[in-house]
């Protein structure tokens, strides 16, 4: 019975938690001030830069270990709190799930952007104008087609009113 109850709670979490990650995909796809390439390039310039002074404030004899060790117990009390909260089926909300997707589908999308965010939105208003007038031509042909529809109609109409007055 539980693992029935659990099944549907996560299966109802599937849709939010998707769609918020869609969502944020989407706007950092329009906002990205960079593409993705930019922002890779950026980011590995800076983990190099953070190395470098890192290493440097070290004297670059800096133990791994330790260092794993230090940020173990730094973040243990956070990590345990975080594990209570996950634990506890009766705390859980969708909030977070839903927000940590949307965080998540940005990175993404921040990080795979084909352009900046400025190109993109032109590239929709493009598409969009070119939509447009698309349908204008086909609501003009349209328009025409029933006028000459409408113009048929009647004078067949016409004609079967000639044909059936002699007979009247």
């Amino acid at each position: 019975m539980r693992e029935e109850a659990t099944n549907s709670e996560s299966s109802s979490m599937i849709v939010p938690v998707l769609l918020s990650g869609a969502i944020g995909a989407g706007l950092a796809l329009l906002l990205t001030p960079k593409s993705g390439r930019e922002i890779r390039s950026d980011i590995t310039r800076l983990a190099k830069r953070g190395g470098e002074q890192a290493a440097n404030v070290t004297g670059g004899t800096a133990d791994v270990g330790q260092a794993v060790e230090s940020g173990e117990r730094a973040f243990a009390p956070a990590m345990e709190k975080a594990s209570e909260t996950i634990s506890a089926p009766e705390e859980r909300s969708l909030v977070v799930p839903i927000l940590v997707s949307g965080v998540i589908g940005a990175a993404v999308a921040l990080l795979f952007a084909p352009k900046s965010g400025s190109e993109v939105m032109g590239d929709l208003k493009d598409i969009a104008s070119s939509a447009l007038e698309k349908g204008k031509g086909w609501y003009e042909q349209s328009a025409q087609a029933v006028k000459e529809a409408v113009e048929k109609g009647k004078e067949a109409a016409a004609e079967t009113k000639e044909k059936l007055r002699p007979a009247a």
